[in-house]
C-alpha cells in the first residue's frame, strides 16, 4: 500500500481506548442495524487518502495524535483533571476542534452547505437557460477536499475555547460511555431551539462539548459564565444515575453517521438507538434567505446558512443553569431582536479575530495565538 494512502479520520490511538485487547472493537453498525464484536480496530474510520494525496495534513495530526495520546494515557492513570489542564490543555483543545472537524459528517456538512447555497445564487440563472430543480437533483456542489478546507479553520479558531472549563465525568460498570465516527460532540441546552442560526459556534454562550475518552471516562468543556457542573470544587463528577448516562451516550448515537462504537455495553443497544433515531439530523445545514425588493425592483437578499445543531433536550443531574445566566436569556428574549451570534466572551472573541488578521496578514502562523496574546500584553 502507498505510504499515507489510508488516513483515519478517528485515531487509532483514540479508538484503542475503547478495546479490549487493543486490537479489535464492538461497533454498531447504523445502516445494517448489527452489533459486531471484535471488529478489526485498523479497518475502521478511515479513507484512501481521505486529506488528499498531500501527506502534510495526515503528518501535522499525527504530531497533535502523539501528543494527546499521552494527555490521555495519564487522565486514565489519574482519573484527575490536571492531566489535561496546564500545559496540555491548549493541544487537547486543537485536537477536540480538529476531531470535530476532521470526520465525514463535518465534510458532508460542508458540502451540503456549499450545494445549497450556490444552487440559490444560481437559480434564476439556470431557469433562464431552461434548467430547473428536477433537472439539478443528480449534481452536487462540493468542496475539491472538504477535510482539507475544515481542517485548515480549525488550527486557527480552536482559541475561541480557552476560556472554557473543563470537568471530567466518570462512571463506573454496569454503566459505560460509548462513541462514534464523530465522536466529539458539541449541543447547548442553554439556547436550545432559540433563534434560527447554529448555537454550537465555538464562540457562543452555553457552548457545551462532550467527548468520550473511554468506556468510564468522558471530558466535558463548557460555559462556566452558564452552567454549573457537579461541585465547583472538585474537578471529577462521577456519574450514579443510568439516566445521565444514557442521555450522554444518546448524544453519540445522534451525532453518528456510520457506527458506534462501544466495549461491553449491555443488551439494549439496538433499542436505545431506536428510540435516539427520531433526534438524528435529516438534514446537516439549514439556508434560510430573507428577501427585499429593492429599488427599482432590483432583487436583494440575506442568506443566512448554519449548521443543524443536535437537539436532544439534555436534563442532566449534575449540570444547572446559573441564575445569572437565566437572567440574562430572560432579558436577551424579551427584545425585539437578536445579534446573528451570542458571543460568551467578547474580550476573547475580538482577540481571536485580530490574531487572524495577522495571520492573513502574514504576520502570524496559524499556531502563533501564544505569542499574538504575550505581544499583545508588552505593548
Amino acid at each position: 500500500m502507498p505510504s499515507h494512502k489510508r488516513q483515519h479520520f478517528v485515531p487509532q490511538f483514540y479508538l484503542r481506548l475503547f478495546s479490549s485487547d487493543e486490537r479489535s472493537i464492538s461497533l454498531f453498525n447504523i445502516g445494517s442495524r448489527k452489533i459486531i464484536r471484535g471488529a478489526s480496530l485498523k479497518a475502521q474510520c478511515y479513507g484512501d487518502y481521505f486529506y488528499g494525496k498531500d501527506k502534510r495534513i495526515e503528518l501535522g495530526l499525527g504530531l497533535i495524535e502523539g501528543k494527546v495520546a499521552g494527555h490521555l494515557r495519564n487522565l486514565r492513570a489519574s482519573e484527575d483533571r490536571k492531566s489535561v489542564c496546564g500545559g496540555a490543555r491548549i493541544e487537547l483543545l486543537l485536537h477536540i476542534v480538529a476531531q470535530h472537524s476532521r470526520t465525514p459528517y463535518a465534510a458532508e456538512e460542508a458540502n451540503e452547505q456549499l450545494d445549497k447555497l450556490m444552487k440559490h445564487l444560481f437559480a434564476d440563472k439556470l431557469k433562464a437557460e431552461g434548467i430547473d430543480e428536477r433537472d439539478l437533483e443528480g449534481v452536487r456542489v462540493a468542496y475539491e477536499n472538504a477535510p482539507g478546507f475544515i481542517l485548515a479553520n480549525a488550527a486557527v479558531l480552536y482559541p475561541h475555547l480557552l476560556d472554557m472549563e473543563i470537568k471530567v465525568l466518570r462512571c463506573r460498570p454496569p454503566f459505560e460511555f460509548i462513541t462514534s465516527d464523530n465522536p466529539v460532540v458539541m449541543c447547548n441546552q442553554f439556547l436550545e431551539g432559540t433563534g434560527f442560526g447554529s448555537n454550537v459556534g465555538l464562540a457562543v454562550k452555553g457552548l457545551q462539548i462532550f467527548f468520550p475518552v473511554g468506556p468510564n471516562l468522558l471530558i466535558h468543556l463548557f460555559d462556566g459564565g452558564v452552567y454549573g457542573v457537579g461541585n465547583k470544587r472538585e474537578g471529577t463528577v462521577d456519574l450514579v444515575r443510568k439516566e445521565d448516562v444514557d442521555q450522554i451516550n444518546c448524544l453519540q448515537m445522534v451525532a453518528a453517521l456510520e457506527n458506534l462504537y462501544f466495549r461491553n455495553y449491555p443488551s439494549g443497544l439496538e433499542r436505545e438507538f431506536d428510540a435516539a433515531s427520531r433526534l438524528r439530523r435529516r438534514d446537516k445545514s439549514r439556508m434560510r434567505v430573507f428577501r427585499d425588493g429593492g429599488e427599482d425592483g432590483e432583487r436583494k437578499e440575506l442568506v443566512m446558512m448554519s449548521r443543524e445543531d443536535i437537539r436532544a433536550g439534555l436534563k442532566l443531574s449534575f449540570i444547572r443553569i446559573l441564575k445569572p445566566a437565566k437572567r440574562w436569556l430572560a432579558l436577551a428574549q424579551s427584545k425585539p431582536s437578536r445579534p446573528a451570534a451570542l458571543i460568551r466572551n467578547q474580550t476573547l472573541h475580538d482577540d481571536v479575530c485580530q490574531f487572524l488578521e495577522g495571520v492573513d496578514s502574514g504576520w502570524y502562523k496559524p499556531g502563533d495565538f501564544q505569542r499574538y496574546v504575550s505581544e499583545k500584553f508588552r505593548r
